[in-house]
């Protein structure tokens, strides 16, 4: 599997989460917008990277498989704080996950949010990446 395919199994797992804190809808991107205003949440999971190291002395290998996570919203209705609770559980649902024989392994946030655009335009924006491996 690929970082461009579990992207899509990324999407397909957070738009299947019921009740979650904040109304929203997971895309993968064909262009660059996750950093556009939007005006509804939107999680946006993209391609990051992949790579692969040898893991013994035979001819096993670990393979990884990295995504970015951007959530992006308007404050006004939804809160900081209550952002910030959502990115969590986004990040919580992802633990013990498997996708194709891809197993969770991490996250690692990025930026908590942006302050300028939370300042200037009361937009939120938060990334993670969430690293996913096997072996081979």
């Amino acid at each position: 599997m690929t970082s461009d395919q579990l992207a899509d199994s990324l999407v397909l797992h957070f738009n299947a989460i019921s009740d979650p804190l904040i109304a929203f809808q997971a895309i993968k991107p064909e262009v660059a917008e996750a950093d556009k205003e939007c005006s509804d949440f939107a999680v946006f999971v993209i391609p990051f990277g992949e790579s692969e190291a040898a893991f013994d002395r035979g001819d096993t290998s670990r393979e990884e498989r990295v995504v970015s996570v951007v959530v992006n919203g308007p404050i006004g209705q939804v809160t900081k704080s209550i952002a910030l609770a959502f990115c969590e559980s986004l990040r919580r649902s992802l633990r013990e996950t498997e996708f194709d024989g891809l197993r969770w392994s991490g996250n690692e946030t990025v930026s908590v949010y942006d302050f300028d655009a939370l300042n200037t335009k009361s937009q939120f924006l938060h990334l993670f990446r969430a690293t996913y491996f096997t072996f081979a």
